[in-house]
């Protein structure tokens, strides 16, 4: 009986020091959300340009090849506001998460998981900015890929141990897309819609309806 306790005892402060280091609250109907929205504008994006998944899409690799794309500034907006779309829904999704668990959101460590992600993110949209600047576009696709994957294994530590799979996944395939650079539309979709399916529907389930 006195083992028992004791091991009680333990695994309650083990529990306690992991919800106080990591940031709980995230929800996997934050990532579904994310991968939804993902996967809904890569159909407006393959419909626009009138470039289909599977149809090879070569890129263009300088301004001074005479070779316009009157796509770039609406695939812009278009990525921005699915940006801002998964954005809210993960708020949304999270917020409700952490009232179920009878804590605030926006404490001490959602600031220091935003923190970190968010220096990786503007990076990265610096650095994609630089690339349209130069009319470097066929390395748009795979930047955006590597610097999200960079990130999510940066707050990995302050969330779950799955969110650096993902972020290795991603890096993988923004290095492969940096190779294969003429299927574009059909990458993105994978990276930032299909991968976040799969992961958002195991954190639900293992997380979310698992044991707390």
């Amino acid at each position: 009986m006195e083992t028992e306790k004791y091991s009680d005892t333990l695994s309650e402060i083990k529990n306690l020091m992991e919800r106080s280091s990591r940031l709980t609250s995230l929800s996997g109907l934050s990532a579904i959300a994310a991968g939804v929205t993902a996967i809904a504008g890569s159909f407006v994006a393959s419909i626009y340009t009138g470039t289909g998944f599977f149809e090879q899409a070569k890129g263009i690799m300088l301004k001074e090849t005479g070779q316009g794309n009157g796509n770039i500034p609406f695939l812009i907006i278009l990525s921005v506001i699915i940006l801002l779309t998964a954005t809210v829904t993960s708020v949304y999704f999270s917020s409700r998460n952490a009232k179920k668990q009878g804590k605030p959101f926006w404490d001490f460590m959602s600031k220091r998981v935003f923190v970190n992600h968010f220096i990786f993110l503007l990076t990265g949209g610096i650095f994609c900015a630089i690339l349209i600047w130069y009319g470097i576009y066929f390395l748009i696709v795979p930047a955006m890929l590597i610097f999200y994957g960079l990130a999510l294994i940066n707050i990995s530590k302050f969330t779950f141990n799955e969110t650096a799979l993902l972020g290795v996944a991603e890096i993988c395939l923004g290095i492969f897309s940096s190779v294969v650079t003429v299927y574009p539309i059909l990458l993105w979709m994978i990276g930032f819609g299909i991968f976040h399916l799969i992961f958002g529907i195991f954190v639900y389930f293992k997380y979310d309806k698992g044991p707390k």
